[in-house]
């Protein structure tokens, strides 16, 4: 009687029916279906084997609902309802094993009923997929480790911090992390104090592989930079068409033969001349708002991506500007942010968002395109990186004084240091520093001076530091650059104030003596930190 009930229980899930043949470990049960419930009829004697039980003691009345975990009881019991409903039922849960542990068990069952159609039995096959689960939590493990590593990759690689003190200019930047790893990038160099580069770039493709091209396509930009500017005569700083071709002809073959491409667009904005000079490399268009007329338009090239074609030579564009004007350059992750009806955010809304919102600094302006895009998708994730750096043109505020010394990598020198940076700051012409706020900024630069000397050069006396001290009308600012190791403050825990731990108070004590502390890299491509410190009026 029983081998035909199996036989007839297979027949409605044959699948199984090569599992029960081999070594998977599986118990088959058997269920009666009376109006108390479910009690148990009969169970295969490889319930000992897999779970540890006696036969005797999987019959036992409310055995299967007390091993259940308690965090899937309830659901495993609702479920019953689908088998008695549609015959056939496929669930997973964890359940108790004699020694008390918790096995992944699914469990395929199937309803046989009389010939009246009345419901007469339960046939099912415990399966133990503990293993199969295990694998599965390995692999998601795996994967966030792999989400990690790309956004530090991201973050320490290819998303370097904007100039927030660069004359005649304020620019934010702002990347909102997919859920997948992409390779969108962006990186700023100063020359001269007249002009920024600013390079915005995409990788095809996601995860690791993209953001490392990323990375690679980045750093060939200043390699390109550097390379031309050192062939110059009296170091003429190269066009960015020079730039851009330089850079393209470096990597176009590994992008060729990786069959990837990148979409970059180099924008330099040189102040002096107030105007724009823009390669587009298959990217995005740059929206470009007119204060004066209240307008948009879109500044496009016409030149394909790099890794598309190995001869392609980079042409650029050039567009007058004046103060109050707006420069926004994005990734298509923003325009291609869609909501519940399948429409994309799109560059038209984007422009609008860009014209109303014109008057804001570029800190809130690029917050409100990030409200703006997560209102119009109704989410906080997307599919795709969304990246953007504003550019916000103003009147030039020239340093009012600007000095600089170099000195080599020796705690010895500190003194002179902070001699330097003092008779600066109070010696300055109608903007001189009250003598509190002077010794503050002399007791942080010190601070910071030693941190590169003792950690970031590790005390080689051939490394050079450059300290260079501008003053404005409202504060003093002095930069410390050095090719040391680079410092990341947000790995540095906060101090121990119980003394269990030295490290922290440092980076602590620097930013409580000035106003704001910034840890970038220069056009030179070193390591630099800015310490600045409002003038505060007797």
């Amino acid at each position: 009687m029983l081998q035909s009930k199996l036989r007839e229980a297979l027949a409605v899930s044959p699948q199984r029916s090569q599992h029960i043949l081999t070594s998977i470990p599986t118990v088959i049960y058997v269920l009666a279906v009376t109006a108390e419930g479910f009690p148990g009829e009969w169970v295969s004697d490889s319930v000992k084997r897999i779970l540890g039980y006696e036969v005797e003691e999987a019959l036992a009345a409310n055995w299967w609902v007390d091993c259940l975990h308690p965090e899937d009881r309830e659901t495993a019991i609702e479920k019953t309802s689908v088998l008695m409903a549609e015959g056939h039922l496929v669930q997973e849960y964890r359940f108790r094993s004699k020694d008390g542990h918790y096995l992944w068990i699914q469990d395929e069952s199937s309803l046989l009923r009389h010939p009246g159609g009345r419901p007469n039995e339960i046939i099912g096959f415990w399966t133990n997929i503990t293993p199969l689960k295990q694998a599965e939590e390995q692999a998601a493990r795996a994967r966030d480790l792999e989400v990690e590593i790309g956004f530090k990759i991201q973050q320490s690689l290819l998303l370097d911090q904007p100039p927030r003190d660069f004359p005649g200019a304020r620019v934010a930047a702002l990347t909102i992390p997919s859920q997948r790893i992409s390779g969108d990038f962006y990186d700023f160099f100063r020359h001269a104090g007249q002009c920024l580069d600013v390079i915005v770039g995409d990788v095809m493709g996601k995860g690791i592989p993209a953001a490392l091209l990323g990375a690679a396509a980045k750093s060939t930009f200043l390699q390109a930079l550097s390379e031309i500017t050192s062939l110059s005569e009296r170091g003429t700083l190269p066009m960015p068409e020079e730039i851009v071709t330089l850079a393209h002809a470096k990597i176009s073959r590994q992008l060729v033969s990786l069959e990837s491409f990148v979409t970059v667009c180099y924008a330099r904005f040189d102040l002096e001349r107030r105007a724009v000079e823009l390669i587009d490399c298959g990217h995005m268009p740059v929206i470009h708002y007119h204060h004066r007329t209240g307008t948009c338009a879109m500044l496009q090239g016409s030149n394909l991506p790099l890794g598309v074609s190995e001869g392609e030579i980079y042409e650029q564009i050039c567009q007058a500007f004046e103060p109050e004007d707006v420069f926004v350059l994005y990734s298509d992750g923003i325009t291609e942010a869609q909501n519940n009806k399948g429409e994309f955010f799109g560059i038209s809304r984007l422009a609008e968002c860009v014209r109303v919102n014109s008057r804001l600094d570029s800190w809130e302006l690029i917050t409100k395109i990030r409200a703006s895009v997560v209102a119009f998708s109704g989410c906080e994730t997307f599919s795709d990186d969304l990246t953007c750096v504003v550019v916000k043109i103003e009147e030039r505020k020239l340093p009012l004084a600007r000095r600089q010394i170099e000195i080599p990598s020796e705690l010895c020198e500190l003194g002179r240091a902070r001699s330097f940076v003092h008779e600066f700051c109070t010696g300055i012409s109608g903007a001189a520093l009250l003598e509190n706020c002077a010794k503050e900024l002399d007791l942080a630069v010190n601070e910071a001076l030693s941190n590169i000397i003792r950690h970031a050069c590790a005390g080689r006396p051939e490394q050079r530091i450059l300290i260079r001290a501008e003053a404005f009308g409202d504060r003093v600012a002095i930069c410390l650059h050095h090719l040391g190791e680079p410092f990341d403050p947000a790995a540095v825990p906060p101090p121990d104030f119980s003394g269990s731990r030295e490290n922290g108070f440092g980076v602590y004590m620097i930013a409580r003596l000035v106003d704001e502390v910034r840890y970038l890299r220069d056009e030179r491509g070193r390591n630099c930190i800015c310490l600045t410190k409002r003038r505060q009026t007797p």
